[in-house]
């Protein structure tokens, strides 16, 4: 048990070291080559290179920057940035992780390694094919090869997961890595914030495209952090789904993580980041799901924060910190909604623009990442001319883009999926608190997905949860 212990100690400690020469990288050269030099080193450590680079993987899962980039501009009817030379695109990087995500899966099927497979695999199987179809008919198939790409990153990441978490000290490892993570991410968005702006760092994805990040408009502009995702509402859900994990260990009576200082510091720095992003649906959605997850314990009798009473004051000194900003934008949430220009129109007239896809193309969709095309083309609204962003819905982006029935079979399994978890016949157990982690996390990012588009990485993350759910 305590060589155990000090593998993962050692494991952990070449993860943040990893993250600060990632932090000092400033191209593409100096970004991989600490990657493969901690890939080399987990080897040495764990003996087995399958297993190195899952870990590796999962440390870098946030990070798409490639060997090779490519930028495919979205064909529009009408010059939408009319004072600049940019015009709209879509990013897609042949980037380490889907790099070392392809590889593994390619070696797990040549080497004929199994995995028990269900009838929510079939849904999942089915929602690729579909998925595929509707690529095949596109009328733009480099956008819809990069959006098909972002797709099976995700189901790539389910499969692994399912292959290596069966093995509980792999399984330890990957959670262990997953607050390695939260607390690099907590760290740089707090940075953010006190700096209010970029760190000029090349991992911060989102300079690509708000080169000096994003604000909130109320009667000052509140710089929003955003770490290294793409946008503030990016870095947001992946809070969403981290923070109930980080939680399951620190009021679980039961927990697998039993690091005080560890836990402590990765949820003071989610709830930090958490804030920073300013992302006023994501903090509703927190509270639901933490409210509806303290409640759930409670009634089962498996409720404890005896050992972490110190939190409560933590809390509320991040609370009262964060308080003026906080409350300015909570007070500007009803014209932010319904103002003439606000983004909560805009998101109506996003959803009556997917109803109008739909309607046209309800089968197989207009093909994977052609929404905004489509959009352009059919205007019925205009929003496409001052707000052009994807449906701000996962579900009906999926209806719009892969047709009603990719999206079917991709609720099917889902419900197969989370059907499977039983969540009411959970018992106590170290493992259970982390699935109970997973499964709330999974909760708050179905329900953002009514509000957010939650493509990308936040979809990769989502599947990877998935995944360890069907492990436990």
């Amino acid at each position: 048990m305590k060589q155990s212990n000090n593998l993962i100690l050692k494991v952990i400690i070449a993860q943040v070291i990893l993250y600060l020469c990632l932090f000092f990288s400033f191209d593409n050269k100096t970004f991989f080559i600490p990657i493969i030099l901690f890939a080399f080193y987990l080897f040495w450590l764990l003996a087995d290179w399958r297993q190195a680079l899952w870990l590796t993987l999962i440390a870098i899962l946030p990070f798409g920057w490639g060997l090779r980039d490519w930028r495919v501009e979205i064909p529009l009817p009408f010059n939408f940035l009319p004072l600049g030379k940019e015009t709209p695109f879509s990013y897609f990087a042949l980037s380490a992780k889907f790099v070392i995500s392809v590889f593994l899966l390619l070696t797990l099927i040549f080497r004929n390694k199994k995995i028990n497979l269900g009838k929510a695999d079939f849904f999942l199987f089915l929602f690729l094919f579909l998925g595929l179809i509707s690529f095949a008919r596109s009328s733009n198939f480099s956008l819809s090869l990069i959006s098909y790409f972002n797709i099976f990153q995700g189901v790539i990441l389910y499969f692994l997961a399912r292959y290596f978490l069966v093995n509980r000290k792999m399984l330890k490892s990957t959670i262990y890595y997953l607050l390695g993570l939260a607390i690099f991410e907590g760290f740089l968005a707090i940075g953010q914030f006190m700096l209010k702006r970029p760190l000029g760092k090349i991992i911060e994805e989102g300079l690509l495209v708000a080169p000096y990040g994003r604000t909130a408009a109320e009667d000052i502009f509140t710089f929003r952090s955003f770490g290294t995702f793409t946008d503030p509402n990016t870095m947001a859900i992946f809070w969403l789904l981290i923070i109930p994990l980080i939680m399951s260990q620190i009021i679980y009576k039961y927990p697998l993580i039993k690091n005080k200082i560890l836990l402590s510091i990765s949820f003071l720095l989610g709830l930090g980041g958490l804030f920073s992003t300013f992302s006023r649906g994501a903090w509703g959605i927190f509270f639901i799901i933490i409210i509806s997850f303290v409640y759930f314990l409670i009634k089962r009798k498996l409720f404890s924060i005896i050992k972490y009473k110190h939190l409560f004051l933590a809390i509320l000194f991040i609370f009262l910190a964060f308080s003026p900003l906080l409350i300015r934008r909570i007070l500007n949430f009803h014209y932010s909604l319904w103002g003439k220009y606000s983004s909560g129109m805009a998101r109506i007239q996003l959803i009556q623009e997917a109803w109008e896809i739909i309607k046209q193309k309800p089968i197989f969709g207009v093909g994977p990442g052609n929404f905004l095309p489509a959009m352009a083309i059919n205007n019925i609204t205009d929003v496409a001319k001052g707000f052009l962003y994807p449906v701000h819905n996962l579900y009906l982006l999926f209806a719009s883009e892969l047709g009603l029935t990719a999206l079917v079979a991709f609720m099917i399994f889902l419900l197969l999926t989370l059907k499977g978890a039983r969540l009411n016949r959970l018992i106590a157990g170290n493992y259970q608190g982390i699935k109970l982690g997973i499964l709330f996390g999974l909760f708050a990012y179905l329900l953002s997905a009514l509000i957010y588009t939650n493509t990308g990485v936040n979809l990769e993350f989502c599947f990877l949860f998935l995944g360890i759910t069907r492990c436990l």
